[in-house]
């Protein structure tokens, strides 16, 4: 029975605090340690990481009366301010335990207060001392730990909270770090970001999408967030977007004792996911000794990563927009820098090592849906393993349940968890099992579309369309279906994403199949084109649209840090372009070996001379067929009598007529007008 408004809004800041539980683990470990295994627990992290409501969380939950919690706004000045302090924490707790009395007009010493607390520790073990913001403690942090802490009893235990890890050179010195515990407080993940924002009203699920990606996880931007949004009557436009990204950023730098070269630094780390000295050195151009690399690296907001370092996410992300708002040229001539060692380094790695380089170049390059999925939210390491036999069971019941877009319902009558096993037979490697723990979190299928798989998918009339109006194609796979088992697992779903996208680096012919109420704008962004003749309808009456794009020639890599494809530099009449694309296709192969033909084929195109540049050609040649294809289905035929014509070359004139089922003048007339079509997409 609620009594006051006190009680209210304990009650409204129990309920708005979420995640933490192994941080709370590890405080209740406190209570139960054995004495010989006595340590002090720190959290460290930078401020609005949410260190001060852990410990105000853990009083709140905590069954053990025996317990004072000590913080100061200004600091603690001295060793006799400190014991002031936690003398009046004493004669507060004795008023409501009447355990000990405490006089505190009188000047204690160490040894009174020590005393005191092993006095009430020893009647009702353990005694819990809470001491926060201990970056404030500074002139008094080596006699705390020399002086203070040594001689009070293993039966007081004491958890403390401050923006630094406790790392001293007198803790290293007098064998304190061998007792002290440090946990670094990273930013909560997206299932705790959901249900606090359900907590405090937020239900709207575009807003709620914007917050959490907005916040990252951090509790001050969160709360931030929300009361922002929450004046401006939940509605939100992109003038308010980069008012709370400054606010945001602003807020974390004012907190950082950073001089003015270490905050240029950090715009120039922000463009990248991860750097090293080197890295940072040729993105700014300047020579940086190993202490400065050091001592930048030692700000709290920056983290040791799997390649180098990186700043944390969230923070990253803000610092990296307003850099872009305030200095665009600066931050452009970084970028281009930053993706020169980035490819470099790709150039030279082996296959694994050209994995994580890859998620580099995608921060870099600044892909919205990709970084979306690498660089937000938990990285949770799942035990990724070619599903068994007797895990298939496991799968279709997962995909049946859920589905890889949280906001979809997988129960559209499609029904392709019926191939599951056909699949798996076929192709075992191709279905991939997330494993946390003793249980299976999530799926990924990736099929090798060969003619034995394109026999197996035609029984689903989903992708008849499109295996019927194509042949099988080297080394083109299907990117299928893969899912969560929980709805609201977002570290797994994103580990689902992440593997996809992945994958998309294999040089393949990729091809997928999505709703037509999904929104596919980031993949267009990644080169995939529609195929309006592959789209179908589910039985239920769900529309389903093809998407491809073609990876065998030009990486996805280099089509995200090049300029690729490119607009035309040369312009032509169209009579010219008509008969240059002639010459292009008749020589398809070997247009190299014809410079004046290669020369002008570059500038019309707008590419560079280089060792790919013949490939480029080639593959842009290809794209447009494919994307001219697309349109209507004489457009299709166009197109599929150029491709059997100059491309596959299967023969003569008569031949490839009678393989499209057309009349000898017709197949003439769709080629000539097809090359017209073809040219005008390069010179039009």
């Amino acid at each position: 029975m609620l009594r006051s408004v006190n009680d209210l809004l304990n009650m409204a800041e129990f309920q708005s605090f979420v995640g933490r539980d192994e941080e709370l683990q590890l405080m209740r470990g406190q209570l139960e340690v054995e004495e010989r295994q006595w340590n002090t627990l720190h959290f460290h992290g930078f401020n609005g990481i949410g260190k001060n409501a852990l410990l105000k969380r853990f009083m709140k939950i905590s069954s053990v009366a025996n317990m004072i919690y000590l913080d100061t706004e200004k600091g603690i000045r001295s060793p006799q301010h400190f014991l002031d302090n936690i003398a009046k924490k004493l004669y507060e707790h004795n008023n409501r335990t009447n355990k000990i009395s405490i006089d505190i007009t009188k000047p204690y010493t160490t040894f009174n207060i020590t005393d005191c607390l092993n006095i009430i520790a020893d009647k009702n073990p353990p005694f819990i001392l809470l001491f926060d913001s201990l970056e404030l403690w500074n002139p008094i942090m080596e006699w705390l730990f020399e002086s203070f802490i040594p001689k009070l009893s293993v039966k007081v235990r004491l958890i403390s909270a401050g923006r630094d890890s406790l790392e001293g050179k007198w803790l290293r010195s007098n064998s304190w770090d061998l007792l002290v515990k440090n946990v670094q407080l990273k930013p909560l993940n997206k299932e705790h970001v959901h249900e606090y924002l359900k907590t405090v009203g937020v239900v709207e699920p575009a807003l709620r999408h914007t917050i959490v990606k907005l916040s990252n996880g951090i509790p001050f931007a969160m709360n931030l967030c929300y009361k922002l949004i929450n004046e401006s009557g939940q509605q939100i436009e992109t003038a308010d977007f980069k008012q709370i990204i400054r606010i945001l950023c602003q807020t974390i730098l004012d907190e950082l004792d950073i001089s003015t070269k270490q905050r240029s630094l950090l715009d120039a780390v922000s463009v990248v996911g991860q750097f090293d000295k080197e890295l940072l050195m040729h993105i700014t151009g300047q020579t940086i000794s190993y202490a400065d690399f050091d001592q930048f690296c030692n700000i709290q907001i920056i983290t040791k990563a799997k390649e180098g370092w990186s700043i944390l996410d969230g923070i990253r992300n803000w610092i990296q927009t307003d850099f872009k708002e305030h200095s665009p040229e600066l931050f452009s001539r970084y970028k281009k820098r930053a993706l020169e060692v980035l490819h470099r380094r790709w150039n030279a790695a082996d296959p694994l090592k050209r994995r994580s380089l890859f998620l580099e170049n995608v921060y870099a390059v600044e892909n919205k849906l990709l970084q979306e999925y690498y660089f937000l939210g938990d990285e949770t390491v799942y035990d990724i393993r070619t599903a068994l036999q007797e895990d298939i069971a496991s799968i279709m019941e997962i995909w049946k349940n859920r589905h890889l877009n949280t906001l979809q319902s997988v129960n559209d009558g499609t029904e392709q968890e019926k191939l599951i096993q056909s699949v798996w037979e076929l192709e075992p490697a191709a279905i991939k099992a997330f494993w946390e723990k003793d249980r299976i979190v999530g799926f990924t299928a990736i099929v090798s579309l060969t003619n034995e798989a394109r026999k197996v998918f035609l029984k689903n009339d989903l992708y008849r369309n499109y295996l019927l109006n194509t042949k099988t194609e080297e080394n083109e796979r299907l990117f299928w279906i893969g899912a969560a088992a929980k709805k609201d697992d977002y570290e797994a779903l994103n580990a689902v994403y992440r593997y996809f996208f992945e994958h998309l680096m294999d040089n393949c012919l990729c091809t997928v199949m999505f709703p037509t109420d999904y929104d596919v704008s980031g993949l267009m962004s990644l080169g995939f084109k529609e195929l309006p003749w592959g789209s179908s309808v589910s039985p239920s009456g769900k529309k389903f649209r093809m998407l491809q794009v073609d990876f065998r020639e030009i990486s996805l890599l280099q089509l995200l840090t090049t300029s690729y494809p490119v607009k035309t530099k040369k312009s032509i009449p169209i009579s010219e372009g008509i008969q240059w694309m002639k010459k292009l296709l008749l020589s398809f192969y070997d247009f190299e070996s014809d410079s004046e033909l290669f020369e002008e084929t570059m500038a019309i195109i707008g590419i560079k001379n280089d060792a790919t540049s013949g490939k480029t050609i080639r593959l842009s040649i290809k794209d447009a067929i494919k994307e001219i294809g697309s349109r209507t289905e004489k457009d299709r035929m166009m197109m599929r009598s150029i491709e059997l014509t100059y491309i596959d070359r299967i023969g003569s004139n008569e031949i490839a007529a009678e393989r499209l089922h057309l009349s000898t003048s017709t197949y003439y007339r769709y080629v000539r007008k097809g090359i017209e079509k073809l040219a005008l997409q390069f010179i039009k």
